[in-house]
């Protein structure tokens, strides 16, 4: 298992790190892709860690090393059954109370819809995909229900999805995607 403080930069002090604790490989694909190129004008040093592939104890030691040596981060999770972005918040809270309310941002609903928000009609005719929610309410079978017959699974259509993307439509087309964009400082 990876130690804590390997996954720090040391050499510069001066080295600005960020780490964005997502949830699945779902989201670190997005992230790769679209996202992380966009805050290297802001940081030297970003790390995806996934939630889903860590235990609790390495999670919280993370996040009380970010608290303590003032490393930037951000806990990103799909609402998924919360009714609110609130509520979710603090269950997340309640799971990792070191984790101020405001490191954390919600995706509403789930990171489907922010793949869906980043194709432009255009997009969506190239891939062949009409999808019939918007992406701010996509849930993950809505999303797998809208995948065109030839595609031989959700990762190679998330895939295509990914060579097509505009993150600019993305902002525009979902809320969710445009206000967390807006808290990481794109």
């Amino acid at each position: 298992m990876t130690s804590i403080l390997t996954i720090f930069s040391t050499p510069d002090m001066n080295t600005h790190q960020l780490f964005l604790i997502i949830e699945g490989l779902d989201d670190r694909q997005l992230f790769e892709a679209v996202i992380i190129l966009r805050l290297t004008n802001h940081y030297d040093d970003i790390r995806i860690i996934e939630s889903s592939q860590k235990t609790k104890e390495f999670l919280r030691n993370l996040v009380r090393t970010c608290n303590h040596r003032q490393v930037d981060y951000w806990k990103i999770n799909d609402i998924d059954g919360s009714p609110c972005i609130t509520q979710k918040k603090e269950s997340l809270r309640g799971r990792n109370p070191d984790v101020p309310v405001d490191r954390i941002l919600v995706v509403v609903k789930e990171i489907e819809g922010w793949y869906t928000a980043g194709l432009t009609n255009e997009a969506c005719a190239a891939l062949k995909a009409r999808f019939d929610r918007t992406p701010d309410e996509m849930t993950k079978e809505d999303f797998i229900r809208c995948i065109p017959n030839n595609y031989i699974s959700t990762r190679a259509f998330m895939q295509d999805i990914l060579r097509h993307y505009s993150f600019d439509e993305a902002r525009i087309r979902s809320s969710s995607f445009h206000y967390c964009m807006s808290k990481l400082g794109l």
